[in-house]
């Protein structure tokens, strides 16, 4: 199987808006070319369930070049899936709607080009079912694990197959009703906070405001997960303190270094005279610092118990609610200190910008049809 970068694009269902409404031959044609690619897609990738190794220097310069050729020279894809070639500042902003524009025009599945970095943009649910579940260990992370590898270090997203099987296994239980029934209280708290805010600012404007929704719920998010995670109120809708300022800068620093041909950070002593190298190393201290204390009060408290009991928890009458703390008094889980931060970065990093991603998406769907 060619080594690609995968890019995870997913939609609420496969048609196209139209000012009268739902076009439903768009969506018959964009059904057809979503099943000849997926079609195509399954045989061109076989059977094989053999896991390909990491790839040499000079395996990845031949990835390179071809991506190059194929771009500028060939304009098509050596699996023939359709390609969409364009600017990185395409996708800054809107990207949900720059994918979508490429999803009408291309189908389900297509390859996305910057120079010599392509990624295939997938959508359509049986090949997603293919590459996550059927024949998930033969396919590489790609660059974006390897760059937040320095930032989430083990965590579930660049963590090795087995790390991401022993911590899956941890974290999942977590997720148990009576928990999920709780957050649905700080779920509540927030956007209560949230909207208090907007109002308030609204009476102060007599009543015109312009809102910025993704930066809305990329705050709101992010007060959710701090409690939900790690029982930590950032309280972000209404303040901007310097964790927070490091949260946001350490995800444009990742941003850059997708965009960037040459990984200069691996070089560390770069890392102490590139500036922007320099100030993530001093915002990622900040974090670690602030999660390690978090996890030093937890494991402080520790009060061992099975799952089970854990389960049957009374989390309404809880101080400390939080996955971190299901983690911590888990009886059988023996996670390092290290190993927990790396769990409680990955979701605090990449869980709160998607989420916020996801709900300004679904809110201009639901305002385009109300």
């Amino acid at each position: 199987v060619g080594r690609v970068e995968l890019m995870m694009a997913a939609f609420t269902g496969v048609g196209a808006a139209s000012s009268n409404g739902f076009d439903s031959r768009a969506a018959s044609c964009t059904r057809r070319r979503a099943s000849r690619t997926t079609i195509r897609m399954a045989e061109e990738l076989g059977d094989s369930t053999d896991k390909p190794g990491p790839l040499t220097t000079m395996e990845w310069a031949k990835v390179w070049f071809d991506n190059i050729r194929q771009t500028y020279v060939l304009k098509t894809d050596d699996k023939n899936a359709p390609q969409a070639s364009g600017e990185i500042a395409e996708l800054q902003g809107a990207f949900p709607f720059a994918l979508y524009k490429y999803f009408m025009k291309l189908g389900a599945v297509y390859t996305l080009a910057f120079g010599p970095k392509k990624f295939y943009v997938v959508s359509d649910p049986v090949v997603a079912k293919h590459i996550l579940r059927r024949k998930s260990l033969l396919y590489d992370k790609g660059m974006l694990a390897d760059i937040l590898e320095g930032i989430m270090g083990k965590g579930l997203i660049p963590a090795d197959f087995e790390t991401w099987k022993k911590r899956r296994r941890a974290i999942v239980p977590g997720f148990h009703e009576a928990f999920l029934n709780r957050m649905i209280r700080t779920f509540s708290d927030c956007t209560t906070r949230m909207k208090s805010r907007i109002n308030g600012e609204m009476d102060r404007r007599k009543g015109s405001v312009v809102l910025d929704l993704e930066a809305e719920y990329c705050s709101l998010a992010l007060d959710i997960i701090g409690l939900a995670v790690f029982n930590y109120d950032f309280n972000s809708v209404t303040s901007m303190n310097p964790i927070i300022k490091a949260v946001y800068r350490m995800l444009q620093e990742a941003e850059w270094r997708s965009k960037f041909l040459i990984p200069i950070w691996n070089v560390e002593p770069l890392n102490w005279v590139v500036p922007r190298l320099r100030a993530f190393r001093e915002d990622q201290k900040l974090l670690n610092d602030t999660l390690d204390d978090l996890i030093e009060l937890a494991v402080s408290s520790k009060s061992s118990e099975d799952l089970e009991q854990l389960v049957q928890r009374n989390y309404d009458n809880v101080n400390d609610p939080s996955l971190l703390r299901y983690l911590v008094d888990l009886r059988g889980e023996e996670a390092t200190c290290a190993q927990l931060r790396d769990d409680l970065m990955t979701m605090l990093i990449a869980g709160h910008e998607t989420t916020a991603s996801l709900l300004t998406w679904a809110t201009y769907l639901i305002l385009q049809r109300p």
